[in-house]
């Protein structure tokens, strides 16, 4: 089990500073600064844990560690935890020096957030953590055949190929762009192409609740969270009403209420 200290934490495998500077991210980790700057976390404080709900799954012989703050891309992997139910340690790593220190580097070699250890599994990408966990220990939240698998692993794949990219081009705009140097062209473009992707979205909700199966899954969960910033930058859905409700009915669940809670 990992022991804090005025320092960082200590680990039998590794031992991983956490950094509370302020460090200028890179373009390519735009996202991750995005969500820090705009839910304004503290880049100080010990983690805190929240009550989790009655696992659905089977309990884990040793907790699992997940590293990544939830101002960044790790958020979609806190959520996914939270959703588990299951008892687990945060490790707060930033996308700044504490995760491309060595150290970190043997957790997550691409010196990115977030990061999983579950045992002897060490796993990066958060699609690929939440679909992990929503197997290893989610219960309904994975599906039962593998048609419904199939299913779940292209909205996973989709949402990060046709909405992110998109997405991400008005944030920058919007976000990072002094407003002098905004170019309304580009937010513009990404908008009309983003009626594409939502359309397709707004089709598959047609007289369904959810994405897969009748209830709540990791394929809601997965594009879901890619789909986060959406709100941030006040996107507006009027032509997709399907998307609209969808996205409500993910956003209001306690779990990511918890996982949003977290440093």
């Amino acid at each position: 089990m990992a022991e804090a200290t005025a320092t960082g934490w200590l680990s039998p495998k590794t031992a991983v500073p956490i950094s509370r500077r302020y460090v200028q991210p890179p373009l390519t980790t735009v996202v991750n600064f995005a969500l820090a700057e705009m839910l304004k976390l503290r880049n100080s404080g010990p983690v805190r844990f929240c009550p989790t709900p009655p696992s659905r799954g089977p309990e884990p012989v040793t907790r699992p560690r997940l590293f990544g703050i939830s101002g960044s891309r790790a958020i979609r992997a806190i959520w996914g935890m939270e959703e588990t139910g299951i008892d687990y340690e945060h490790v707060p790593v930033t996308y700044g020096a504490d995760s491309k220190g060595a150290d970190y580097l043997t957790v997550n070699p691409n010196g990115r957030i977030p990061a999983l250890i579950d045992g002897d599994l060490q796993l990066f990408e958060s699609m690929a953590i939440n679909l992990y966990l929503a197997k290893r220990y989610g219960g309904a939240l994975y599906p039962s055949s593998a048609e419904d698998e199939a299913r779940t692993w292209q909205w996973s794949v989709w949402g990060i190929s046709e909405i992110e990219p998109l997405q991400m081009q008005i944030v920058i705009q919007k976000l990072f762009t002094p407003e002098d140097k905004r170019n309304p062209k580009v937010v513009e473009h990404a908008t009309k192409n983003l009626q594409r992707p939502l359309k397709v979205l707004d089709t598959a909700l047609e007289g369904r609740d959810w994405l897969v199966g009748s209830a709540f899954s990791v394929a809601d969960l997965n594009v879901a969270s890619v789909m986060h910033l959406m709100g941030e930058i006040r996107f507006d859905y009027s032509e997709h009403a399907n998307v609209q409700r969808w996205t409500d009915a993910c956003y209001a669940r306690p779990a990511l209420a918890r996982a949003l809670a977290k440093p």
